[in-house]
């Protein structure tokens, strides 16, 4: 059995094979990710339905949420110890991302559904994210089933989506729609629509990475008329590097 929250708790799953490791095995765990460089999710789930969310960064922890049904907080650096320690024991669940897939997770645990549908059959899935993958406006979806939880991020304007999807074995994120959220052996799920909240900070950075992507591709695209390909790939490594250096 999955014990599963059907509410919009993004990373919420809580599977069968997890165990409750002490708080010293949660302390030992993030400082293990923070050393090894490692980019993705810690989460732990608590019986009062609660959930420590541990956003890192090639080892950096970036932020720390306690999701619920009814709210997210998010807490201040360092703060996470304290509360674990109240806490007690937890079942942990580590989930490895891209950067830009952490990112989106980031929206996903932010935001809340505006608009929430049942699906009972599995052709309709595909179906309802094709509807969405055409609109012009950006928009996020969470797709809820018993065990395994999924998420997309349409950027519209002709963009491709980027998805997400964790399931007991598997912990996954690429550009485009996952094969899983058709391929999926479960009929029924529920998909939370969510759209930009610009008062949200993650959703403020959304809107600036992708204002900076098109400012950088036109400015790009208009140096490589004028001095040809050689030198816009040159210029692209440099910006690379000082940005690396700079994090």
């Amino acid at each position: 059995m999955c014990y599963y929250c059907h509410v919009k708790i993004a990373f919420a799953p809580i599977y069968p094979d997890e165990l409750q490791i002490s708080v010293p095995r949660i302390q030992a765990l993030v400082n293990s990710y923070c050393e090894r460089k490692r980019t993705g999710i810690i989460r732990l789930g608590y019986p009062s339905k609660k959930y420590l969310q541990l956003l890192f960064k090639r080892g950096e922890l970036l932020n720390t949420y306690v999701v619920s049904q009814e709210a997210h907080e998010p807490l201040r650096a360092g703060q996470w110890v304290k509360w674990t320690e109240s806490a007690g024991d937890a079942y942990t669940k580590v989930v490895p991302l891209s950067t830009f897939g952490l990112f989106v997770s980031k929206l996903l645990i932010v935001s809340a559904g505006e608009k929430t549908v049942d699906i009972s059959q599995s052709a309709q899935l595909p179906e309802y994210i094709a509807s969405l993958d055409k609109k012009a406006e950006p928009s996020l979806i969470q797709v809820n089933w018993d065990h395994a939880m999924g998420g997309i991020l349409f950027p519209g304007s002709q963009s491709d989506a980027y998805s997400i999807f964790l399931s007991q074995e598997t912990a996954m994120d690429e550009a485009g729609v996952h094969k899983n959220f058709s391929v999926w052996n479960e009929s029924h799920c529920t998909v939370a629509t969510i759209a930009p909240d610009p008062s949200i900070d993650a959703w403020k950075e959304y809107y600036l990475r992708s204002s900076f992507s098109e400012i950088c591709r036109l400015m790009l695209s208009r140096f490589e008329v004028m001095t040809g390909r050689a030198l816009v790939d040159s210029l692209v490594r440099l910006v690379s590097v000082c940005a690396a250096r700079n994090k």
